[in-house]
């Protein structure tokens, strides 16, 4: 969310510079005035200061945000209720973008493959091995505790019928 808002912020700062550019031109190029042309140069920067923006901010400080929160969540995981039957189901996210499932089927993972933070609005995305998205699971953190929430659909209806949480272990 905090990333849409800031893009706005800066598609919207681009517009109105842009527009007083123009308009600071046009009145200067009427009036002769190399004053007022001077400002429509010095609006024309900054909108291209605001715009260049928009690719550091992609290839810069978001991915540096996606590595941070990999370093945080990666770890041993189980599931939330699973002290309750006798088969403890495990999630080991690691460092480098890999993970192991050991649980049923119905969760839609594969045994082994890929995760990567930075899915739509901050979701986790799991991937087989071939790449292909297998599931979204949505983190949360509060005080030292990490866990991951996957919900669980019927197919043939879209919908969620189960929500399964698995909370990270503390070392």
């Amino acid at each position: 969310m905090l990333e849409s808002l800031i893009f706005i912020l800066i598609v919207i700062s681009v517009g109105i510079s842009l527009i007083l550019a123009i308009v600071f031109l046009l009145l200067g190029l009427a009036k002769k005035s190399k004053r007022l042309r001077k400002i429509a140069l010095e609006c024309a920067l900054i909108a291209t200061f605001f715009f260049s923006l928009i690719p550091l901010w992609y290839s810069l400080i978001v991915p540096w945000f996606n590595a941070n929160k990999m370093k945080d969540f990666s770890g041993e995981y189980v599931l939330e209720n699973s002290n309750k039957s006798t088969e403890t189901v495990t999630l080991f996210l690691y460092e480098n973008g890999t993970y192991s499932y050991d649980g049923s089927d119905k969760l839609g993972l594969h045994k082994t493959g890929n995760w990567r933070t930075g899915g739509v609005d901050g979701t986790f995305e799991f991937l087989s091995e071939n790449d292909n998205l297998l599931k979204y699971a949505r983190p949360n953190s509060y005080e030292e505790k990490c866990e991951i929430s996957f919900d669980i659909f019927n197919r043939d209806r879209f919908q969620k019928i189960n929500k399964l949480v698995f909370i990270k272990k503390v070392e």
